[in-house]
């Protein structure tokens, strides 16, 4: 149950893709290892999917 939660924290808060959007398979198996989860650098990921979607952008 809480990977769910951690899943859907990702995916609405961290990436916040479109909601019809698919979650990405890298995510999915991010959440199934929590240690990973934990010490994976979030800030400068997010970051980086932040300035891709904004370069993309007219």
């Amino acid at each position: 149950m809480i990977r769910f939660v951690y899943v859907c924290v990702l995916a609405g808060l961290v990436i916040a893709k479109d909601e019809k959007k698919a979650i990405s398979l890298s995510y999915i198996k991010l959440v199934m290892d929590l240690d990973k989860l934990k010490t994976f650098p979030w800030g400068l990921h997010t970051f980086d999917v932040y300035a891709v979607s904004a370069a993309l952008k007219p």
